[in-house]
Order: C-alpha cells, then structure tokens, then sequence
C-alpha cells in the first residue's frame, strides 16, 4: 500500500508527460484546438502531482526530477514547436535540400527562420534546471515560469485570430514578430524578476491581493477574447508582478 501511495504522484506526472506529447503530435498538423486542450491536462496534471505528494507525505528526489522531464516536454518543447508551426504557417519559408547516405536519399525541408521558435524551448531547459538548484522559489518565482510561459504561446493562434484584433493581425503573426516574441520569452523566464505564485507565505502584505487581481482578469478577458485570452493573461501577470515588485 506504501508503495502505490508512494508512486499515484508519478502517475500524474506521466499523465502530464503523455498529454505533452500528444499536444506536439497534433501541433505539429495543425490542430492547435484539441493540442490546447491536451495542453491543459498536462498544466492540470502537473499541477495535481507536487499537491497529492505533499498530501501523502510521498515527495521524493525521483519525482521532483520526473516532474522536471515532464514539464520539459508539456512547458518547453511544446512552445517551442508551436512558435516554429505558427511562423511556418504565416509565411516562414522552407528550404529543401536532399543528400545521399548509406544509399538513401534524404530529403530535408526545414524553414530556418523558425528555428528560433526552438529558443523557446532552451530557455525552457536552462530556467528548469535553475529551478532545481535554487531553494528560494517556493513563494516566488524568478522569472516567468514555464508553463505560464507555454499558456502563452498555446494560447496565441487563438489571439491572433480573434475578430476584435483583425487590425492588428498582419503584425502579430508575422513571423519576425513571431520570433521577438521567442527571444523574448527566453529572457523573460531567466530575468532575474520576481513573480508571484499562488503559494502564498500569509495573507498579510497584501499577499493575496495579486492573484486574486490576476484571476479577477481572467473574467473580462475570456469574455471578449476566448481561449486567447490565456495569452493576454500572462501579459497581464507580468504587469502586475512589475507593479507589486514597485509598490511592496
């Protein structure tokens, strides 16, 4: 009985590592609505695992580091490979080129450009094995986290495609302003810039006034902008980290 009560934790981290990889699967043909949802369970799960270990007294190396691969694969390859779609899909060109080896012809059409989508996804790496390291992020973060970093790439195909920012769509899917927004966030998740989480140390110093701000957000956010409004919702947790950083 020890030994299930031990292991139901790792359970949900390989739900979490399953769901990653079917959401890469179906990026990569283009169904970024069902990949947001297996996105989702993977966030979900991921969530569920560190809780139930906690509850059950069944936290151990092993899992902090099964959860670590887990969350490459949902928070770091996955982004990575949805920025590199999202450009070659708005006009990021392949090159094509074949070689011959062993007797086999190899034919190889990769868009250079969005490779640097894949900037997302080493940022991912770098800030996880920091994170490892680092003792002092448990009521705080340093940097953006990664999955709040993925909720912002799953979520974008959605904003950018939303009728209310029509005028603005030209830009924000160009792949160069695509490929910013890669640089970008690989910076953001290892700045050494302090994010609130929803662990909270007390509830004085106006500890809970953020993430509650940050989900009162949420509500006229989806209102207008449905499931794009996940990426605007980073935006907006980043806003109010600056803020609380500046005030308190």
């Amino acid at each position: 009985m020890s030994s299930v009560r031990q292991h139901l934790p790792n359970l949900f981290t390989a739900l979490n590592l399953l769901s990653g990889c079917i959401a890469i699967m179906l990026v990569v043909h283009f169904q970024f609505e069902a990949a947001f949802l297996f996105f989702l369970i993977g966030i979900v799960a991921d969530l569920f695992d560190g809780m139930i270990a906690r509850l059950l007294g069944a936290t151990s190396r092993l899992g902090a580091e099964l959860d670590s691969l887990a969350d490459m694969i949902t928070s770091g390859v996955l982004p990575g490979v949805m920025a590199y779609q999202l450009m070659v899909s708005n006009g990021a060109r392949a090159i094509e080129w074949s070689l011959s080896l062993g007797g086999h012809q190899i034919i190889v059409a990769v868009a250079p450009l969005a490779i640097v989508g894949f900037l997302i996804t080493a940022g991912s790496a770098y800030r996880l094995a920091k994170f490892n390291l680092d003792t002092d992020q448990v009521h705080e973060f340093k940097g953006l986290p990664t999955p709040a970093n993925a909720l912002f790439f799953m979520g974008y195909p959605f904003l950018i495609s939303h009728p209310m920012l029509q005028p603005l769509q030209n830009l924000l899917s160009a792949p160069y302003f695509i490929m910013g927004l890669a640089v970008l966030s690989m910076i953001l998740m290892n700045a050494p810039l302090r994010m609130f989480s929803f662990k909270l140390r007390s509830f004085s110093d106006y500890g809970l006034l953020f993430p509650l701000l940050l989900i009162l957000s949420m509500l006229p956010l989806y209102y207008f902008f449905q499931w794009g409004a996940f990426s605007l919702v980073i935006i907006v947790y980043l806003l109010l980290s600056v803020l609380k950083k500046t005030l308190f």
